[in-house]
């Protein structure tokens, strides 16, 4: 999959794909030039594609009964292009700076730090940090990482990093390797 796409489930429905695509491009608006997006200052012009698959994911989780992808009648499994302009290969993120500013920039734009209670409902417990919750819901919470011959499977620019949203309390970072 590379690294501009995604993978996710939803009802198999003209109507939702429209939708979806109108509100991807509203959170991040295709703008080849580097004014917008830093990551374009690069040479590229992808920007905002990063941000759509991040927005959508990257993997899904299907039960299985008795032997069978365990749908809703109307889900499907959707792979999602967000970067048609290149050939494909890819998977986690690259390591750029400017992507890391736009993710920066981007995401404080999606849930500005707002401490105050009148936007975040969150913050009426007492706690101040109800933008950091919906960063890391848009960020996601987890990375599955392909291993072959017991290397980590990333392309040439890719890393895992950590998007820390509310520094204030104790962290881990729980690493779980599944497979033989």
């Amino acid at each position: 999959m590379h690294i501009s796409a995604s993978v996710f489930i939803n009802d198999d429905e003209s109507g939702l794909h429209e939708d979806y695509k109108k509100w991807l491009e509203g959170l991040a608006p295709f703008d080849p030039s580097p004014t917008r997006y830093k990551h374009n200052r690069t040479g590229e012009d992808n920007a905002d594609a990063h941000m759509k698959r991040q927005v959508m994911g990257r993997e899904v989780v299907v039960a299985i009964t008795k032997g069978k992808l365990d749908f809703g009648p109307w889900e499907q499994i959707f792979y999602g292009e967000f970067d048609g302009r290149r050939p494909k290969a890819g998977a986690d993120d690259d390591d750029e700076p400017g992507l890391h500013e736009d993710y920066t920039r981007w995401l404080e734009w999606l849930a500005p730090y707002d401490p105050s209670p009148e936007r975040y409902h969150h913050n009426r417990t007492g706690e101040d940090n109800g933008d950091a919750h919906h960063k890391r819901q848009v960020m996601g919470r987890e990375v599955v990482v392909g291993v072959t011959k017991g290397k980590l499977d990333f392309g040439p620019w890719e890393q895992i990093f950590y998007g820390e949203f509310d520094g204030r309390r104790k962290k881990r970072v729980l690493v779980k390797v599944i497979g033989e």
